[in-house]
């Protein structure tokens, strides 16, 4: 199929097939019962994209791409995507609310759906994001409008601004990874990053004021605002890099584990603060370089909830508050070159083997 140019609106009743051209429309609108298949084009549609009628009407995608310059409608009974396909989805103008489907393609750089700054995203009834990448890009704001989304990955560009609604019973979700180059709104939202969360050198992170939950490892080279919110760690093995001031701060474990800092960061916590494992079964805060110490601040108002069944290696509170030290965590123990931990506040770092044992054991 040769390259094709239509200067009108476009009506598609029956089925139209697309393969190895590039296609420029102008609005369209898929009718009940209606199909395009857009497996290999390269497909723009400058105007707006309507999907069905309240029945169905779809657009099927194959290793092509589409552009929709205007608004994106999915009606009931509508579907946008095709599961399990690389394809790109590039959204220029507002994504409207709407009560059809739209699956999201599966991750196969650089492909992903594309949505530009200045627009609104509504997530349609059904959003299925596969294993694919969102990439919010253009200089000005994306913000969500009425249904909490969950994504799979997310790419926040520079000069982006994302702003999640600010309805306290909103959730964000990412199943895997967010990196983010841009600024980040997470107003009253409830947050999830289900894998990384990084934060490149333009990043602003403004956290919800509510809950935040990381599963994976975390790293700033950016700005990072708590705002008053709480952070939870709820992944295994995890490490943080950069440095970080928390408010409120959760990592519980009932199986031994790890939370990693970087050597020669400093990691400030305002608010309620929870480090705990359980019997003969520590949780090990410990530096990335064996030696070499993290700073662990905790300030004034920091409230101790509970500090218990730790090992503490390589970290040095001296910056603390000084009505909070020595910080002394309950059936804890010093695992060596520590400077404001533990009563002895000798930060010497000898550890009681036997104390040690017992802890493991459950004993302590």
């Amino acid at each position: 199929m040769a390259n094709l140019t239509v200067s009108g609106a476009t009506s598609v009743t029956g089925t139209l097939t697309l393969n190895d051209s590039t296609v420029s429309l102008q609005a369209v609108t898929v009718n009940d019962a209606g199909l395009i298949s857009n497996m290999t084009a390269t497909t723009i549609a400058y105007g707006a994209l309507v999907l069905g009628g309240g029945a169905s009407g779809s657009i099927t995608m194959g290793v092509g791409s589409l552009r929709v310059d205007g608004t994106t409608t999915i009606n009931a009974g509508a579907t946008l995507g095709t599961a399990a396909t690389p394809y790109t989805l590039d959204l220029r103008g507002s994504l409207l609310a709407s009560t059809g489907t739209l699956i999201a393609p599966d991750l196969s750089a650089p492909t992903g759906i594309f949505f530009f700054s200045g627009a609104v995203w509504n997530t349609p009834t059904v959003f299925t994001h596969s294993s694919g990448l969102v990439d919010f890009g253009g200089l000005g704001t994306v913000t969500f409008g009425n249904n909490s989304t969950a994504f799979y990955n997310v790419q926040l560009d520079a000069g982006t601004v994302l702003d999640t609604s600010a309805a306290n019973n909103y959730t964000f979700t990412t199943a895997n990874n967010f990196v983010e180059w841009g600024t980040f709104n997470g107003n009253g939202s409830t947050v999830s990053h289900g894998g990384w969360l990084s934060l490149g050198a333009l990043a602003t992170y403004n956290a919800t004021t509510a809950t935040t939950t990381v599963t994976g490892n975390m790293e700033s080279l950016g700005t990072f605002n708590a705002l008053g919110g709480l952070f939870v760690l709820n992944g295994t093995a995890q490490t943080i890099d950069g440095s970080w001031t928390f408010w409120s701060f959760t990592k519980s474990v009932a199986v031994a584990d790890t939370l990693t800092f970087e050597n020669g960061e400093t990691y400030t916590f305002g608010g309620n603060v929870t480090l705990n494992g359980a019997a003969g079964q520590l949780l090990t805060l410990q530096s990335d370089a064996g030696g070499s110490t993290f700073a662990f601040v905790m300030s004034a108002g920091a409230v101790k909830t509970n500090l218990d069944y730790l090992i503490v290696t390589d970290s040095d509170a001296s910056g603390s508050d000084g009505t909070q030290k020595p910080i002394n965590p309950t059936h804890s123990t010093d695992g060596g070159n520590t400077v404001a931990w533990f009563p002895s506040g000798t930060g010497d770092g000898i550890v009681d083997d036997f104390l040690l044992i017992m802890l493991e054991a459950g004993l302590g």
